[in-house]
Formats: C-alpha cells, structure tokens, sequence
C-alpha cells in the first residue's frame, strides 16, 4: 500500500512516469492485485505510452475474469 499511496501522490502532483514507478514497485510486491495495474496504466496514458497502458489494462482484466469463474 505505501507503493499506491506514493504513486497516487506523484499522479496528483503530475509527476506521471514517476508514479508509474511507484506502482511497477507494487505490482512487485503483490502482482495478484488489479488495483495497482489499473492505476499504472492511467499514469501511462498521462505521458502517452499506450502500449504498456493497455498491457496493464488486459492484466487486470485477467484478475477480473478469473473471480467471475
């Protein structure tokens, strides 16, 4: 959570890439979390890298489709 909320930190302060760090750091700590994938790609959005936002996008999808089953 220290991770997110720091992210979440630089998001607002429009420090993008950075906050994109801060998330890619708790993804590490806890990569079974969508929030953290989610929150990812909209900091890639900011700064234009579609790619990786989408990639981040599909993997919380994953999480998603597997609690529906």
């Amino acid at each position: 959570e220290r991770f997110k909320a720091r992210g979440n930190e630089l998001f607002r302060a429009g420090k993008f890439a950075d906050a994109m760090t801060e998330y890619g750091k708790a993804i590490n700590e806890h990569p079974d979390n969508p929030v953290y994938y989610n929150n990812r790609a909209m900091a890639c959005l900011k700064i234009f890298r579609f790619e990786q936002a989408e990639e981040d996008c599909n993997r919380a999808l994953q999480f998603d489709l597997k609690e529906a089953d």
